[in-house]
Parts: C-alpha cells; sequence; structure tokens
C-alpha cells in the first residue's frame, strides 16, 4: 500500500508487478489534494488503515468495508495498530500532542451505525502547541503485551508506552454494558437496582504506561 501528496490509496500487486487498486480520497478544498499522512498493515494482513489531515480511516481487506472513519481534533502524523486476539485498536499520534486509542472492529448489530468506541490515552493540550507537545511518530513494538508503542515528538524525545490499559478499559466497557443490562432488567422486576450499579472508584485505571523515555541530542 502506497500513499501520497496526490490524494489516493494504492494498493500494488507485488507478485504481478502492476496496480491493483486505487481509492481516490474525497477532497474538502478545491484547491488542494488531501495527502496521506500515514498507511498501515495490520499484523495478519485482514485491516489496513491510512490518516489524512485530522482524519483516520480503518478498512477490511476482504469486504472494503470501512471499520473506522473518524475525524480527529487536530492532525493525524502517524497510526499504529496494537492488540491481539481479544481485541484491534489503533493508536494515533497527534499534533495536538493527544494519543487516541480507538477500537477497530466490525459494528455489532444492535449499535448505532455512528457509534465508534475510543480513549483518550493522553489528553492533548489545552493551550498554544509548542515543538515539544507534537506527536510526530509512532510505531508499534512485538512483544510484550501486544500493546507496546514507541512515539516521537518534536522536542526530539522518544518514548516505550504500553497502552494496554486504555485497550482493558474499552474491552471492559463492552462487557459492562452487558452485564448491566442484564442486571437492570432483574433490578426493576425487584424494585431496587442498587446491586447492580458499578462503582468506578473501586479501581483506578491507567490509559497509558510510560516504560522509558530518552531526549535525542538538543531535540
Amino acid at each position: 500500500l502506497t500513499g501520497g501528496r496526490d490524494g489516493k490509496v494504492c494498493l500494488w500487486d507485488l507478485m504481478k508487478g502492476r496496480l491493483a487498486f486505487v481509492y481516490k480520497i474525497p477532497s474538502r478544498s478545491k484547491v488542494r489534494k488531501e495527502t496521506v499522512n500515514d498507511i498501515v498493515w495490520c499484523d495478519d494482513g485482514t485491516r489496513y488503515a491510512f490518516c489524512y489531515g485530522s482524519k483516520i480511516t480503518a478498512r477490511d481487506v476482504a469486504s472494503g468495508e470501512d471499520l473506522l472513519d473518524v475525524e480527529m481534533p487536530s492532525r493525524v502524523n502517524q497510526i499504529a495498530f496494537i492488540g491481539g486476539p481479544e481485541g484491534l485498536f489503533l493508536a494515533a499520534g497527534c499534533d495536538d500532542g493527544g494519543l487516541p486509542v480507538l477500537e477497530v472492529g466490525q459494528l455489532e448489530e444492535e449499535e448505532d451505525a455512528n457509534t465508534r468506541r475510543a480513549i483518550m490515552a493522553i489528553e492533548p493540550v489545552d493551550r498554544v502547541v509548542a515543538g515539544d507537545d507534537r506527536l510526530k511518530c509512532i510505531r508499534s513494538v512485538e512483544g510484550g503485551s501486544g500493546f507496546l508503542v514507541v512515539t516521537a515528538n518534536s522536542g526530539g524525545i522518544v518514548s516505550l508506552m504500553d497502552l494496554e490499559g486504555a485497550a482493558r478499559m474499552m474491552l471492559s466497557d463492552i462487557d459492562e454494558d452487558e452485564s448491566t443490562s442484564n442486571n437492570n432488567k432483574s433490578s426493576e422486576s425487584e424494585g431496587d437496582s442498587s446491586d447492580s450499579d458499578i462503582d468506578s472508584d473501586d479501581e483506578v485505571e491507567v490509559a497509558v504506561e510510560i516504560l522509558d523515555s530518552v531526549r535525542l541530542g538538543s531535540g
């Protein structure tokens, strides 16, 4: 897969040495075409994702269906697939310093078409973005929990992060939604829903754990 300043995502057949498929990104400007900032495959090759401007799109290879098509608050510089058998996620390095983690997968039939599960593992800055704040690069790292990424910002700081906490929060939300629905049905018949309430203060979950950081030179 390739993408660039021509506003196209191209799939190349390297066995036959030819262009297999071209997708033209709808341009939001009459003056210039969209630039593909990054494009990545998931490990098993069943899905791919690309980002342009502030948008992130993920697709199923077999069906061509969009599994994710979302607008972020700021420019998305790079993306990386993380996760494993329990669920597939996309982590994104953004120009405002934010690091969102988004679930990638088929929507359940009972879910609304606009439903998207996401957690901001690192919140964007709420001031003018300085050089040190911009997340310019993000790449997944093999091994560990399957949720390790390396990031680099404009200040020259390279960090190794574990995003398993963010994924666990989304996975647990799915389980809690199902159990809460079942508990609410039974509690309505009993006239008391206090036993089904979930106390969010019992455990403090951390969306991201920064394992190590190093500044390269003067940045």
